[in-house]
């Protein structure tokens, strides 16, 4: 939230308060200051930060006050004893009347701001400044498996984090944290028949980075991270960690794997949603492990083909990092089914040298029975231990049979223990951690955080950052 809105929304509680105390609503000097107050600090507050559906609310009900107190001075002024018979006989009435009302005021100003925020993230503890930026890649060597036209091609959109100079960026504006939320948000709110201005105010979130800043010229080459985000998720929603890499002297390309990221604006300004109805269920193991194989880590094969392409040759003029990718030195993370798609590429490709999935199932053809000979650091949520069986109706409730939660209990060991073979890789637990923390999508609310058991995002999340940064100083830079 803006520090202007908390001003507002004070300044509107601290009013409320005042003005249902009698005594001091009488005051003149009070009535003339209240609204003064609130028109000084909401012309400030829309004149100073982008305009926000979610602080409209507390506009409106400061405009309903300012009203109110010029009324009340208005009638002072034509018969200062007039309704005092009236007040006395109906002060219960009233107290509880503008109390209550009061109340329901302050709520609906504060709730939006508070519950829908324009939320930051906490400034990474690396060294660098970050840079950032967005490209649109076509694989035309590979059909789109979800549509049904022959001629189109798979197209991705890669958001790359990548070290800068704190000189070269002094002055600049920061990016956004979602750079194509003007034209993905209207697409979702017609997905799912949400009014699109719910959404707006996320396309105001700036992250740390500055958008096509100068990479940073300590280094000649910097190692390379590739990342894939869970499903559905998005190439910004793990933002958290892509800076912390980034100002550690990192260059991370993270991945938006088309038509299974919650949106993704195609190169003609067109935007595609998730097509979820067709993503295997969990428990359909072939299924899985297929799409993983053969569309998310091809996904990423080409992505790194073609970074490999545009270092050596400097063909795009727009591709800032040419010279500067360290391809010697790659390892990749993933969140859910990206951090199963990190260490498929563990598994298949052998530039990948070190990988990190976080809190993802082991989906696969890599991962079935091979020990795997590369580290790999797996991070895991908060574990729930039980010996107890879960009965046919709770199996039934969570869309299992029993043959299918008897394969999880042993095919899930095994492929993380083959995973996890090689010297120098290693499973932790985030304490206080569930999956959904493993990224930034909880800062979208701090209810849901709350309704999930989640008490300390900001330390699961620097928790998560020296992890992953740590392991790959190691196992790249070492």
């Amino acid at each position: 939230m803006y520090g202007m809105d908390m001003a507002v929304i004070a300044s509107v509680v601290a009013a409320l308060v005042v003005l249902t105390w009698r005594r001091l609503s009488q005051s003149r000097w009070i009535q003339t200051a209240i609204p003064v107050i609130l028109l000084v600090l909401n012309l400030i507050r829309l004149l100073s930060k982008p305009f926000v559906w979610t602080i409209l609310p507390a506009v409106i009900v400061s405009s309903c006050m300012m009203l109110y107190c010029l009324n009340l001075i208005r009638k002072s002024y034509r018969s200062p004893h007039a309704h005092t018979n009236l007040r006395r006989r109906l002060s219960f009435v009233r107290k509880l009347g503008v109390g209550v009302l009061a109340v329901l005021l302050i709520v609906i100003a504060a709730a939006p701001p508070i519950l829908l925020p324009v939320f930051s993230l906490e400034e990474p503890e690396g060294s660098y400044a970050i840079g950032t930026s967005l490209y649109h890649w076509s694989d035309e060597s590979r059909a789109e498996p979800m549509t049904d036209d022959p001629s189109d091609h798979r197209e991705l959109t890669v958001q790359i984090w990548y070290p800068a100079d704190s000189e070269a960026v002094a002055g600049l504006p920061h990016a956004s944290y979602l750079p194509e939320w003007g034209a993905m948000a209207p697409a979702l709110a017609k997905r799912y028949h949400i009014p699109s201005f719910l959404l707006s105010h996320l396309k105001q979130i700036q992250s740390h980075g500055y958008a096509d800043a100068p990479i940073s010229s300590s280094q000649a080459r910097y190692p390379v991270i590739l990342f894939s985000h869970g499903l559905p998720g998005l190439y910004a929603t793990d933002t958290f960690l892509f800076e912390a890499l980034a100002s550690s002297g990192y260059i991370v390309v993270s991945i938006n794997h088309t038509y299974y990221s919650i949106a993704s604006e195609l190169e003609d300004g067109s935007v595609t949603t998730m097509h979820s109805d067709s993503f295997p269920s969990p428990a359909d193991w072939d299924s899985n492990d297929s799409l993983i194989a053969d569309v998310w880590a091809k996904d990423a094969s080409f992505v790194l083909n073609h970074l490999a392409q545009l270092d050596r040759t400097g063909a795009d003029s727009s591709f800032l990092l040419a010279g500067h990718l360290d391809l010697a030195h790659v390892g990749m993370a993933g969140h859910s089914f990206g951090g199963a798609n990190a260490v498929e590429m563990l598994y298949t490709d052998d530039r990948i040298q070190a990988a990190v999935n976080m809190d993802g199932t082991m989906f696969g053809t890599g991962a079935r029975s091979t020990p795997l000979d590369k580290p790999l650091l797996l991070l895991q949520s908060k574990r729930t231990e039980t010996d107890e069986e879960p009965s046919d109706s709770e199996l039934r409730s969570a869309g299992l049979t029993r043959a299918q939660y008897d394969k999880l209990t042993t095919e899930i060991p095994m492929r993380e223990a083959n995973a996890l073979a090689a010297p120098g890789s290693r499973a932790v637990v985030i304490p206080g951690a569930d999956h959904l923390a493993f990224t930034d999508l909880y800062r979208a609310s701090p209810l849901l955080p709350l309704m999930n058991g989640v008490s300390d995002l900001n330390d699961i999340h620097r928790r998560i950052a020296a992890e992953v940064v740590n392991f790959f100083n190691v196992q790249l830079k070492s």
